[in-house]
């Protein structure tokens, strides 16, 4: 049994750079922990063909770095809009920390998280990271 007080860091995943980073920090933090991580992406409404297309790319191409991280790690691709599949699976999967990119594009302070991270940080009940790309 791990001991550390984080064992699964759950990692929202897309094409963007922001993400990108996120993963490759929580990757980072996982090894230095012994934690796993857990990467997941929601699909919404796809057809069957587009999902097919999707899935390949998002466990060939957007979780990448984990392929040459030594992290023990799944990838989920979930029905959903993100942020409220991202509170399901982190419940699901028992979660310790929940890890996002942003982009944030603004210099707005009130508008630097965009809307998936916003929603996470309000409503998560286990800590969250978010990141810039």
């Amino acid at each position: 049994m791990n001991d550390a007080v984080v064992s699964r860091i759950l990692v929202g995943v897309d094409p963007s750079d922001a993400s990108r980073r996120a993963l490759e920090w929580a990757a980072a933090l996982a090894r230095a922990i012994d934690a796993e991580v857990v990467a997941i992406h929601a699909t919404g409404m796809l057809e069957r063909r587009d999902r097919d297309e999707l899935a390949a790319r998002f466990e060939q191409e957007w979780c990448a770095p984990l392929e040459t991280a030594p992290v023990r790690n799944r990838r989920l691709l979930v029905d959903g809009p993100p942020p409220l599949a991202m509170l399901r699976i982190a419940d699901q999967e028992d979660v310790d920390l929940i890890v996002v990119g942003t982009r944030g594009m603004t210099a707005e302070p009130a508008q630097i998280l965009g809307s998936t991270s916003r929603h996470l940080v309000e409503h998560a009940t286990v800590p969250v990271t978010v990141l810039h790309g």
